[in-house]
């Protein structure tokens, strides 16, 4: 059937779905085109595809787990990847070159002091990454800035000083560091730049930047040189690497095979120490039987001591405590007689009031006599004292009685 059999109202309607067919292709392609951006845009930025990217290299005795593309790690952020990896010459001191790129911002954290290029364990089945250390000290090692020259007549009349920074570190005639790379050149630092009779001066104007590095710092000539990366050698990076876990798992295989020996000479001595362990607890088990009768024979003494006045009779005999009983109530009735004794005593004494007076009278009477006697002539040889050699009189406790 061609166009003209058909109705016009059934043309008009089939005229209607092509147009609208046609938006439909429209838009899909339109979405499609946009996904497709989309998914160049954000690959692009994860590979860093339009981002400046620095070149470094560092060698390393095994490129076990290690190929191109791996992703080069720094402060936990994957910033670039691994672009070469190749063996060195057989003559040349080192084994393995590894050569990997870190895009930008990252490449300003590595700088001229204290980063490294440490080969780390990735996993546990022996993949390895390249972790790139943040630097210490110094100064970055590339730069998206042009070295320029400038006169010390060319710096003075800068119109914009503030836009200038120093490319090399200044020092005085005693090789003391007085500018370090980097340092603003304000009116007060060209002043005092002057000064050190240097000429020309290496800067960089901070507003002509790059989309490449464009300069690499000289550790021996402590300065920015120009750097172009399709022609100039790399920045070289120390490394510090770790075994891969294989490695690190053989070592210890070796190490557990070498000490076999004496593990198995410390199992046979365990065993032997078991043995003898064995006999002595047999030979304790023995003893303690033996020992069964003298327990017996304790716990039945100290029963016995348990009871009221056990002690006693295990100590003296079965009729000790009779015995003891006796003797107590014999000394008690012994101090009651002496009790009696006193008291009558006491009773004598205070009803002849004159007794303790006459007798004191009588030892003074006995006293005096004695006194007496050894005034004699005739019986004074009779009371000489043996320990002295004079007839002194000696002293008495009683005074002599008046003539």
């Amino acid at each position: 059937m061609t166009p003209e059999d058909l109705t016009p109202h059934l043309r008009a309607r089939i005229d209607r779905m092509e147009r609208a067919v046609g938006w439909f292709v429209l838009l899909s392609a339109l979405l499609l085109l946009l996904g497709f951006a989309y998914y160049f845009v954000h690959l692009s930025g994860q590979r860093g595809w339009f981002l400046t990217k620095a070149n470094f290299f560092t060698y390393v005795h095994s490129a076990s787990g290690l190929k191109v593309g791996d992703p080069v790690v720094l402060m936990g952020f994957q910033v670039g990847q691994i672009t070469d990896i190749h063996a060195m010459p057989p003559l040349d001191p080192h084994d393995i070159r590894i050569q990997f790129e870190i895009k930008e911002p990252y490449f300003s954290y590595v700088l001229s002091e204290g980063s490294l290029a440490e080969v780390t364990p990735a996993d546990l089945l022996g993949k390895r990454q390249i972790e790139v250390t943040r630097g210490t000290g110094g100064v970055a090692i590339y730069s998206t800035c042009t070295v320029k020259k400038l006169s010390l007549n060319e710096m003075a009349n800068l119109s914009n000083p503030e836009d200038w920074c120093l490319a090399q570190n200044l020092f005085d005639e005693k090789t003391n560091l007085v500018f370090r790379a980097g340092t603003i050149l304000a009116k007060n630092n060209i002043a005092a730049v002057t000064t050190l009779n240097q000429d020309p001066i290496l800067a960089f104007h901070l507003t002509d930047n790059h989309k490449s590095v464009t300069a690499m710092w000289d550790d021996t000539l402590q300065r920015y040189d120009p750097y172009d990366s399709r022609t100039d050698e790399p920045r070289w990076l120390p490394a510090d690497e770790t075994p891969a876990v294989t490695e690190q798992a053989q070592a210890l295989v070796a190490q557990v095979t070498e000490a076999l020996p004496n593990i198995l000479a410390l199992t046979n001595n365990i065993a032997a120490m078991l043995a003898s362990m064995t006999m002595a607890t047999s030979n304790f088990g023995i003893g303690s039987l033996e020992l069964q009768p003298a327990i017996t024979n304790l716990d039945v003494i100290t029963a016995q001591l348990r009871q009221p006045g056990g002690t006693m009779a295990w100590a003296f005999g079965d009729n000790a405590n009779g015995q003891f009983q006796d003797s107590l109530t014999n000394l008690n009735l012994t101090l009651a007689n002496l009790g009696g004794i006193t008291s009558n005593l006491d009773m004598q004494v205070w009803a002849n009031s004159n007794f303790l007076s006459n007798l004191t009278k009588v030892v003074v009477d006995a006293d005096g006599f004695i006194h007496g006697l050894e005034r004699e002539r005739l019986l004074r040889s009779a009371f000489k004292s043996e320990n002295s050699g004079t007839n002194s009189p000696q002293r008495t406790l009683f005074p002599p009685r008046k003539r």
